[in-house]
C-alpha cells in the first residue's frame, strides 16, 4: 500500500497576495488559477441574525398604528440581508396618509435607486387591491429601511398602496433578501 507521501504531488511555489486585516470568523479560500494553486486567507465574514419590529405606517404620515402581531427575524450573510416578518392590525391611526409601506427593517438597503430589490408576500389578508391589481409585492426602497408595497397586473405598471385601501385588521406576512452597504 503506498504512503500518504507517495500521493503528494508538489506545486509550485508562488508569490500568495496579501490577506487584508482578518478576524476570527475568516475562512480558507482556494483559488485555482490554472497553473498553480494559491491558499490564502479572506475576509469572509460568518453570519450574523436576529430579530426586528416592522410596522405598517404611511409614506407621508406614518400613523401610530396598534398591533397584535409584529414580528420579524433577519440574517446576514456578507453584504446580503434576508429578512422574514409579519404585521398584524387591530387599530389604524385615522391620521395616517400616503402609500402603505413595511418600516422597521433592521439594516438600510444599498444607495442604487436603479436596483428595484423585490420582495415576496406570502400571505395578505385586509387590503383591497388598487385598480386592476392581482397580487401585492414590492421592493425595498434605496438607502432606507422600508419596503414600498405594490400591486401588480399583467402588462401594466405597479401600483402604489394606498392608506386608505388597508383596513384596521390589515395582516400581511413578507419576505425579502436585499443588498445592504
Amino acid at each position: 500500500m503506498p504512503s500518504l507521501s507517495d500521493m503528494t504531488v508538489p506545486l509550485p511555489i508562488t508569490a500568495l497576495p496579501q490577506a487584508p486585516s482578518v478576524d476570527a470568523d475568516a475562512r480558507m479560500v482556494i483559488v485555482q488559477d490554472g497553473q498553480t494553486q494559491q491558499c490564502f486567507v479572506s475576509d469572509v465574514r460568518a453570519a450574523s441574525t436576529g430579530t426586528f419590529t416592522p410596522t405598517l405606517i404611511g409614506s407621508s404620515v406614518p400613523g401610530v398604528q396598534t398591533y397584535s402581531r409584529q414580528s420579524g427575524l433577519w440574517r446576514r450573510q456578507g453584504p446580503a440581508i434576508v429578512v422574514s416578518g409579519r404585521v398584524t392590525l387591530t387599530a389604524k391611526d385615522g391620521a395616517m396618509a400616503g402609500n402603505a409601506l413595511i418600516g422597521g427593517l433592521p439594516v438600510a438597503a444599498i444607495n442604487d435607486a436603479d436596483l428595484l430589490q423585490a420582495i415576496v408576500v406570502g400571505y395578505m389578508d385586509g387590503v383591497t387591491y388598487p385598480g386592476a391589481g392581482t397580487w401585492i409585492g414590492g421592493f425595498v426602497i434605496a438607502n432606507s429601511q422600508l419596503i414600498s408595497l405594490k400591486a401588480f397586473r399583467s402588462a401594466s405598471a405597479a401600483l402604489d398602496i394606498p392608506v386608505g385601501n388597508v383596513s384596521a385588521a390589515a395582516d400581511i406576512a413578507f419576505a425579502a433578501t436585499y443588498l445592504v452597504e
